[in-house]
């Protein structure tokens, strides 16, 4: 597992989780000229800017890296993102058809890996 995916894991691991079964998501987008340029976990805040993709803009990692970062950063970018389930085992983080892919193509993310049970995935926009 590359770097990039072991860093989104620290950062699942160093949140609290959210849900029911306190999950834990933690994103990292990576620019290839500056390397990591923003990290982030899922919470249960909100944004503004998520509103035009859901009445429930809840920030996922994805949506909360690129927040962070900023529209214009994340173009051009790729993100990492591991889910890690309360028995501390990687799990499906593919990110969601709702808010985070589009989003991801708006802001011009050309690519997301993800962990699942089996190891990592990813989808290319």
């Amino acid at each position: 597992m590359n770097r990039y995916m072991q860093a989104a894991q620290a950062v699942a691991l160093s949140s609290e989780g959210v849900g029911k079964s306190k999950f834990r998501v933690g994103a990292v987008l990576v620019h290839r000229r500056q390397g990591i340029i923003a990290a982030r976990c899922n919470s249960y805040k909100t944004h503004p800017a998520l509103l035009r993709f859901t009445k429930w803009p809840h920030l996922h990692a994805e949506a909360a890296v690129i927040l962070a970062a900023g529209f214009e950063a994340a173009r051009d970018s790729t993100i990492y993102v591991a889910r890690i389930g309360r028995n501390g085992d990687l799990a499906m983080a593919r990110p969601c058809e709702e808010i985070c892919i589009p989003l991801m193509r708006e802001t011009g993310v050309r690519r997301a890996f993800f962990t699942t049970s089996n190891g990592v995935d990813c989808v290319e926009f």
